[in-house]
Order: C-alpha cells, then structure tokens, then sequence
C-alpha cells in the first residue's frame, strides 16, 4: 500500500484531500464523515466580516423598531449588542474537540484592524492553522492594483508576527503578476498557499430587475488556470502549494500533484457525490501510485512542473506558438 501522507503548512496530513471552505464544513456530521473517509484536513466555512457587520445592523435595527412609542418608555428591550464572532469561534472549539485531522479557519475579512484581531481569536478558539482569503474588488479609481496588493502582503504579514500557527493565504485568479505577489508572501513567511479561489457568479435577473448571485457548482474545466500557476510557481516558493478550484476526479487530483501541488481542496465534487467519495479518491490514488511504482506523494510530486519540464514556453506561451505554427 502506497504512503499518502503528505506535508501541507508544515502539518503532517494523512492524505493529500482536503475538505474546502463550504457549508458542508458547518456540519458536525459531515465532518465526521470526512474524517472517516479519508479527508487529511478540514477547513470550515469562512468567518467573513461583513455577514458580521450585517447581522449587527440587522440586530440593531430589531430593537429599535418600536422604541419610545410610549412616551413613558424609554426602551422595551434590555441592553443587547450583537455577540460578534462567538458563535463562529464555538464551531471551531467544538471542531477541534472532535476531529483528530488539522481544523483550518478560513477568514475573509475587510477592515486592516479586523483581520488581525479574527484571526488571534480563531486559533485561541483552536484552529490549527489559518487560511486567509484575499478577495475584494477595487472600485476606487484612486487606489492602484499595487496599492491594493501592498495592503493584502502588508495583512499577512501583521497576522504572521500575531499567530503562532502556520498561515496560508488563498488568492484570487484575477492577478496580472501572480509571480510578483507570491515573491511578497514569501518575504512575510507565509506557509501555504492555495490557488485559487472562485466566486459566486454575477448576474442580473431582468424579471426583477435586479442583481442576482449563484454558486454554480464548478467542472473539471474549471481547474485549467489553477493547474498552470501550480506548475508554474512549483519551486519558485518557499510556501507549501495547495490545488483548488475545479478538482473533481481521481485524474485532477493525479494531474493538480504532478504539476506541483502537495494537497488539493474540494468542495463541488463532495457537493455532488457525498463525503464518501473522499474514500473512493483515496483507493484510486493508492491503485494508481501502485500501479506507477510510487511510494509516497512527494515520489511524483511536480515531475511535470515547469521547473523541471526544460520548456518553460509550453507552460507560458504554448497556446499561441501552436496558433501561430497551425499545430492541432
């Protein structure tokens, strides 16, 4: 039997699948059941601070509804505020005190201050590591892609000197240089990096006129970009590399390690078939690893990344020089 262990943040996992930030890692029983089935490592649902600041507001706006209506009342309600993040940090205690396999916190916060201040509490709630998650779309015309790329190192880096526990950061496909951005990670000693994020997708529904969101489960098509920059940066960073986005047969797990990925993240395809195909990937990827003559993960990981390929072309350009040749 092949060794599937793996090394993600410095943190020996047991297999190289984890269990993607999502719904299904709000459930007790669902993390069981990734457990179970073979899952190296769970990251829950993401803390994010706007859903924080709305239902404040929502709070706020429930108490106030009918006060001094009577001009003797100064208030029906006793004095309330919104508990803030406790109910998140209690998922992750409780998390932690049941599953064995590494709990990672994911955060997707806004405010400079607030990043630093949720990610202290989510590991003193438990979380083993810490998974932030870059996304913001800038509208301000007076703020630069570099501007906004020097807050993000700037955010990492200010967390890394606060937490003790290995932190990975979760990027946006949407970056000119991702080279660039990862060389900054690095320099803040980042530990883990996963590639890449995905989002919901924007629409507007003209019955309604309005703006309508979907979280349109992904294929397998949809790893095409991941893959590249996992060839492309293996080696290139001191960070460990984690695969996401698109990741749904035993071939896309194969493939997302060759090019350079030391573990993968799925959500969709446990959406589709059920916590149970994290075992059904585990016993193909042991035949396969057999059948190639593989010992370990780290036998095979990055053979077709670009630092070992001598072809940097074909990761980089390949498309075009076939165009340009008319090569099928």
């Amino acid at each position: 039997m092949a060794n599937l262990s793996t090394v993600y943040m410095g943190m020996k996992l047991k297999s190289p699948f984890i269990v993607g930030s999502c719904s299904l890692t709000s459930d007790m029983d669902s993390l069981r059941k990734a457990e179970t089935a073979g899952a190296g490592a769970v990251v829950i649902k993401s803390l994010f601070e706007e859903q924080l600041q709305a239902e404040a507001v929502r709070l706020e706006n429930a108490l106030s509804a009918y006060e001094n209506m009577i001009a003797e009342a100064l208030s029906f309600h006793p004095a309330y505020a919104h508990a803030g993040p406790s109910e998140h940090l209690h998922w992750i205690e409780k998390a932690r005190k049941e599953l064995s396999i590494p709990i990672i916190a994911s955060l997707n916060a806004v405010s400079p201050g607030r990043w630093t201040d949720y990610a202290t509490q989510l590991v003193d709630a438990g979380a083993d590591a810490l998974e932030l998650n870059f996304f913001g779309i800038i509208t301000d015309p007076q703020v630069s892609g570099q501007d906004a790329l020097r807050a993000m190192i700037a955010t990492a880096r200010e967390i890394k000197t606060k937490v003790t526990v290995p932190v990975a950061v979760k990027l946006t496909p949407f970056i000119l240089s991702p080279g660039y951005v990862v060389a900054g990670l690095d320099a803040t000693g980042v530990d883990g990096l996963v590639l890449f994020n995905r989002f919901a997708r924007f629409d507007i529904d003209i019955a309604t006129e309005s703006v309508r969101y979907q979280m349109a489960l992904t294929s397998s098509r949809d790893m095409e970009h991941s893959l590249r920059w996992v060839s492309l940066l293996h080696d290139r960073t001191q960070a460990d590399i984690c695969g996401s986005s698109g990741i749904h047969t035993l071939d896309d797990v194969i493939k997302m390690i060759l090019a350079g990925a030391g573990s993968v993240q799925l959500v969709s395809a446990l959406y589709q078939h059920g916590m149970n195909y994290l075992s059904d990937l585990h016993t193909g990827l042991d035949e396969w690893m057999n059948r190639k003559g593989y010992d370990s993960i780290q036998d095979f990981q990055g053979r077709v990344s670009r630092s070992r390929s001598g072809q940097p072309f074909v990761f980089e350009r390949h498309q075009y020089i076939k165009a340009l040749l008319g090569i099928q």
